[in-house]
């Protein structure tokens, strides 16, 4: 099963968050908290998360950490603050593998 990481400074940083996500749905609901917090989103139905490969589809294993490493990006549906309309397919993560 997949680990979520969510972006941080450091690698290390980054590896204290991590979480096991079995599918979107919960890798939703593992963002949520901070989603909602960062960009004062409500609704789960606010965002979308994009997963791709990272950094690129033909060589994305990480030695140092083991992982055929994805990223996760974070879109604003219908966001409730006008500073915040133009986030498009930000970082937020990674994945250790597909979902």
């Amino acid at each position: 099963m997949p680990l979520f990481r969510f972006h941080r400074g450091s690698l290390q940083d980054s590896l204290n968050t991590t979480v096991l996500v079995k599918n979107m749905e919960e890798l939703h609901q593992a963002c949520q908290p901070f989603i909602s917090q960062m960009f004062w989103m409500k609704d789960p139905c606010d965002f979308t998360l994009e997963i791709s490969p990272y950094p690129s589809k033909f060589n994305n294993f990480d030695n140092r950490i083991g992982w055929y490493t994805h990223i996760v990006c974070l879109t604003i549906n219908c966001p409730s603050n006008e500073n915040i309309n133009n986030i498009n397919s930000a970082p937020i993560g990674f994945l250790s593998e597909a979902i």
